[in-house]
């Protein structure tokens, strides 16, 4: 495994990667920049664990209508109360940096939430 991230810390997916439990999968969705990570194969199969890259960009010129899709199928279970995101704490938008140190630090549980209005 290559290199560390800020202040001496993993890199996000190796710090996600060891958050999973058996059989878990992690989505690795674009990149920010700087190193890619590498990602040792044992790790992966010692617990049975999936990583995919997803390309968002090459994605959505073949399929644009495919958030739609997405929507149109969840919205009716959001609404009908089958589905119960885990929310977390919310943040004005003033204070929206207070909200990625949540996230970067490993604080969070279930969704951080952004009040716009």
């Amino acid at each position: 495994m290559a290199g560390g991230g800020p202040g001496g810390a993993a890199p996000r997916p190796h710090g996600s990667l060891r958050s999973l439990t058996r059989e878990g999968r992690l989505l690795v969705i674009g990149s920010t920049g700087g190193d890619v990570a590498q990602i040792n194969v044992d790790s992966l199969m010692r617990d049975n664990l999936s990583v995919l890259g997803v390309g968002w960009g090459a994605f959505w010129e073949e399929r644009p209508s495919y958030l739609q899709e997405q929507w149109a199928a969840l919205l009716p279970l959001l609404r009908a109360g089958k589905l119960q995101p885990v929310l977390g704490r919310r943040f004005p938008l003033a204070q929206a940096s207070q909200a990625l140190l949540e996230l970067d630090r490993r604080r969070a549980q279930g969704k951080v939430l952004l009040d716009v209005r």
